[in-house]
C-alpha cells in the first residue's frame, strides 16, 4: 500500500491507485478531474474497461486534494482523492439507464471498501450527513428565525464526531460548509463573511467548499457595485485587461489583494459572457490577455478554463471528434462525415417513441435536401439492433452509427435528452448545438446554415 502525502500542496505529483470491482464485465471506468471550480473544466485523466470478473484498475498522478469524479459507463458520483493515497471500492454500476433520462437518474453509487487515507473521505461523509440532517431538523429555526446559537450547535456536534480531522482538506470544507450555511442563513452579513472567511485568507482554489462560498459571496459582485456603473463595466472591458483591473481597485477590498481582484474578476467574466448586454469579444479577450500574463499559475488555468467551456459547443467550434461504426462494420469519423456538407446527427435511445416518430421526419428532410445535407442517427448500444431492424423495414437510407460503449460522445455533445439534434458544419465545425427537432423549425436552420456554407 502506497502512504498518502499529507502536505498542504506536494511539490511533486504522487501517484493515486483506485482499485475496483463492478457488477458487469465490459464497463467503462474513467477518472475525470475538475481543473478549477470556477470555470468547471473537465479533464479525464485514465481510463479502462471492466475484466470478465468486473475488476479494474485506475492510476492518476495528483500533486493536490482533487474533489474527484469517478465514472461507470454514463454515470458518475463524486469521490475525494489524496495523492499518494491507495483506494478498493465496489460499484453499484446500474445498467438500466436508458430506460430514465439524464435528469431522472440518479449518481453512481459506491462503497469504499479500504483507504489509505486515515478516514479523510469517511470524515468527509459524516460531515456532510450531520450538516444535511441538521438542517432538515432545524430548518424553521435557521431559516425564518435564523438562531445564531444553532450554527454554534453545529460546530459543536461535529466536534465532537470528528476531534481530529485527518486531512486539512476535510478541516477546511467543514469551515467553509458551515460558513455557506451561515451565508444563506444569513445569520451573518455578506461583509461580516468576508471579512471572517475570505479577506486576508488564503485561496484554496481546490477546495469545493470555499470556492462555492467564493462563488456566493461574489455573485454579481460586478454588476452591483456602487463604484462603477454597467457601462463603465463595458468601456473598460473594451480596452483590455488592465483597464479593467484599473476599475475593480477603486473597490478597496479588491485593490488591496491582486490575488483576490482576478478571481473576483473571473468568476464575474463566467457570468457576463452569457449576459447579452456585453459583448463577448470583449470577454473573451480579457480572458485571453490573463491566460497568458497573469502571475497567478492558477488564474492562467481558470482564464484558459473558461475560454475554453464557454467555446465547448458554440458555432464555428471545433465539433468533438469520435469514431463509431456503421451497419457494415465501417468506421466513421466526425471529420469524414462533415468534410464536404451539412451533417444533422440525431441521437436516439431504446424505447423512445418520439425518437422513433422522428425518423418519418427525417425521411422528409433527405428528400427535400438530397445531397446537399448528410443525416446520421447515432443509437445507443442497447438500441442499435432495434433501430436498426427499424431503418431496415422503412428503407431509410441515411447512416446509422453504434455509439458502443463511447459514452463520452454524449457527453461531449452535451446529450441530456432523446431525441437530440446537432447540426455540424463542413470542416467540422459545429453549426447549432442543440438543434430543433424537426417540428420545431430544424429545416430553416438547415436552409440558413446551408446558405452560410456555401459562402464561406
Amino acid at each position: 500500500m502506497l502512504f498518502c502525502v499529507f502536505g498542504m500542496f506536494g511539490a511533486h505529483a504522487s501517484e493515486v491507485v483506485i482499485n475496483g470491482k463492478a457488477n458487469h464485465s465490459g464497463v467503462l471506468i474513467r477518472l475525470i478531474l475538475i481543473e478549477d471550480h470556477i470555470s468547471g473544466a473537465q479533464k479525464m485523466v485514465t481510463s479502462t474497461t471492466t475484466d470478465f470478473r468486473g475488476r479494474f484498475e485506475l492510476r492518476a498522478s495528483l500533486d493536490k486534494p482533487s474533489y474527484a469524479q469517478l465514472a461507470a459507463g454514463p454515470d458518475r458520483a463524486e469521490i475525494l482523492l489524496l495523492p499518494g493515497c491507495s483506494y478498493t471500492i465496489q460499484l453499484d454500476d446500474k445498467q438500466d439507464f436508458e430506460q430514465l433520462s439524464y435528469y431522472e437518474r440518479e449518481p453512481l453509487r459506491y462503497q469504499i471498501v479500504s483507504s489509505d487515507d486515515k478516514g479523510a473521505y469517511d470524515q468527509l461523509l459524516t460531515i456532510n450527513l450531520i450538516v444535511n440532517t441538521f438542517i432538515l431538523q432545524h430548518f424553521n429555526d435557521l431559516y425564518k428565525k435564523r438562531s445564531r446559537a444553532l450554527v454554534d450547535t453545529l460546530r459543536a456536534v461535529i466536534n465532537q464526531r470528528i476531534p481530529v480531522f485527518a486531512h486539512h482538506y476535510v478541516k477546511d470544507y467543514t469551515r467553509y460548509k458551515i460558513a455557506t450555511l451561515e451565508l444563506v442563513s444569513q445569520q451573518m452579513s455578506m461583509q461580516a463573511i468576508i471579512e471572517r472567511y475570505i479577506q486576508n485568507q488564503s485561496i484554496l482554489y481546490a477546495n469545493v467548499e470555499y470556492m462555492g462560498l467564493f462563488s456566493q459571496v461574489f455573485h454579481s459582485y460586478l454588476n452591483n457595485s456602487r463604484l462603477w456603473s454597467q457601462d463603465d463595466i463595458k468601456e473598460h472591458l473594451s480596452r483590455g485587461l488592465p483597464a479593467v483591473k484599473s476599475l475593480l481597485r477603486r473597490d478597496q477590498l479588491l485593490a488591496n489583494s491582486e490575488n483576490l481582484l482576478e478571481l473576483v474578476l473571473l468568476s464575474n467574466l463566467r457570468e457576463l459572457y452569457f449576459d447579452r448586454s456585453f459583448n463577448q469579444h470583449d470577454i473573451k479577450e480579457v480572458l485571453s490577455q490573463m491566460s497568458r500574463v497573469s502571475s497567478i499559475p492558477e488564474h492562467r488555468q481558470i482564464a484558459a478554463g473558461l475560454l475554453r467551456v464557454n467555446g465547448h459547443l458554440s458555432f464555428g467550434s471545433q465539433a468533438p471528434g469520435f469514431k463509431l461504426s456503421g451497419q457494415t462494420g465501417t468506421f466513421y469519423t466526425v471529420s469524414e462525415l462533415t468534410n464536404d456538407k451539412v451533417t444533422i446527427v440525431n441521437f436516439v435511445k431504446k424505447d423512445c417513441q418520439p425518437c422513433n416518430a422522428a425518423f418519418d421526419d427525417l425521411q422528409k428532410l433527405t428528400e427535400e435536401f438530397g445531397d446537399q445535407v448528410r443525416i446520421v442517427t447515432i443509437a445507443t448500444s442497447l438500441s442499435f439492433q432495434e433501430t436498426r431492424k427499424i431503418f431496415l423495414e422503412n428503407r431509410f437510407q441515411w447512416l446509422l452509427l453504434d455509439l458502443a460503449d463511447q459514452w463520452t460522445v454524449l457527453e461531449d455533445y452535451n446529450i441530456k435528452s432523446f431525441p437530440e439534434f446537432i447540426i455540424l458544419l463542413p470542416g467540422n465545425r459545429v453549426g447549432m448545438a442543440p438543434a430543433p427537432s424537426p417540428k420545431q423549425g430544424l429545416e430553416a436552420h438547415i436552409r440558413r446554415l446551408i446558405r452560410q456554407a456555401n459562402t464561406n
